[in-house]
């Protein structure tokens, strides 16, 4: 089974884990705009930060 799959030469770890980075980018780049419905940033500076807990 290994030698097959070397012999098609799409199991191979180098490009195995080239073909997981071109998906991660992939995906990476299609939701670098995105914002979920109902996400609400808040401001820090209207909150004071309590250091005593």
């Amino acid at each position: 089974m290994r030698k097959r799959a070397y012999m098609y030469g799409a199991m191979i770890w180098s490009e195995v884990s080239q073909r997981y980075m071109e998906s991660f980018e992939l995906a990476r780049t299609e939701r670098r705009h995105y914002i979920p419905p109902g996400f609400v940033a808040k401001a820090l500076d209207k909150y004071p930060v309590n250091f005593r807990h």
